[in-house]
């Protein structure tokens, strides 16, 4: 199986070395998987690896995108690296766990003559 490249190496790569191998990378992911629906490939875990590679390298590529407003006005938002922390308000409300109606008396075996 091909070597894992890491986030940090994807990271330290410029944007057009990344398009391509992303490119590259969705060809060689498109012929394991033909190979393994035509059963000429036994290895079906190659294709899990070839798709979390492609994710790999789709996210390091996002990272180097400047966040843009979804409001299309092509401004950057500005990002903060602090997790958001929630206040009690924000957290949901737990929720009682509903009661279940009595079983019926289970009938008896003896039978009527």
């Amino acid at each position: 199986m091909a070597k894992k490249t890491t986030m940090t190496e994807l990271r330290k790569m410029q944007a057009p070395d990344l398009e391509r191998e992303i490119t590259a990378k969705r060809m060689h992911l498109t012929k394991v998987h033909l190979g393994v629906e035509l059963r000429q490939e036994k290895d079906t875990a190659k294709v899990r690896f070839e798709r979390r590679e492609l994710a790999r390298l789709l996210t390091a590529r996002r990272m180097l995108q400047p966040l843009v407003s979804a409001r299309g006005d092509g401004k950057a938002l500005k990002t903060s690296l602090k997790p958001a922390t929630l206040s009690a308000s924000d957290t949901p409300a737990k929720v009682a766990p509903k009661k279940r109606a009595p079983k019926a008396a289970a009938k008896s075996s003896t039978s009527k003559k």
